[in-house]
């Protein structure tokens, strides 16, 4: 059943982000940066929490729905302290003045190891940031994002969520 719902959801996706790229002339380029991570380990007697950080590689595509709306679709692999994630994020990026945007949107984040059975590999995030349009090219971002999801699948056991931030640097060659 799990192998149906993830085949529907990829279809699913392909076919959204082939019309939208097919209907409107994107631009296409590459991000990278700082990633912090912090892990709230939250129930029994106590609370703990740990700070992970490394950096992130991706590619995006921003397509204009207007001249001040883009929908930004972005896959990043992470690389944490030894940990490899990936993220497939979706935002919607608006402009209130030139070159400067507010983003938001959700984001899935999924664990690429192994991990114990009790754990979920993917976790659902909300994505929200603000970025810089330094020239036509070149861009600069900022974005938090707080997971929405359990981590854990025992419900009596503690709740495990990451939370993100990410600073980094953006270059569209197309």
């Amino acid at each position: 059943m799990k192998f149906l719902h993830r085949n529907t959801l990829a279809i699913f996706l392909f076919c959204t982000f082939s019309s939208l790229l097919y209907s409107q002339k994107p631009n296409i380029g590459i991000v990278g940066g700082y990633l912090n991570s912090t892990q709230n380990n939250i129930g029994g007697d106590a609370s703990a929490r740990s700070v992970l950080s490394g950096f992130y590689l991706g590619a995006y595509a921003d397509i204009a729905l207007s001249e001040s709306f883009e929908l930004s679709p972005e896959l990043d692999f992470a690389f944490l302290d030894g940990s490899n994630f990936g993220y497939l994020v979706l935002k919607a990026k608006y402009y209130p003045v030139q070159n400067l945007y507010i983003q938001a949107g959700p984001q899935l984040s999924y664990i690429l190891e192994k991990v114990n059975n009790n754990f979920n590999k993917l976790g659902v995030d909300m994505v929200m940031g603000l970025g810089y349009d330094i020239t036509d090219k070149l861009h600069v971002q900022a974005r938090y994002a707080p997971q929405l999801t359990k981590r854990n699948k025992i419900t009596e056991a503690e709740n495990i969520r990451f939370n993100w931030l990410q600073i980094g640097i953006g270059y569209k060659f197309l």
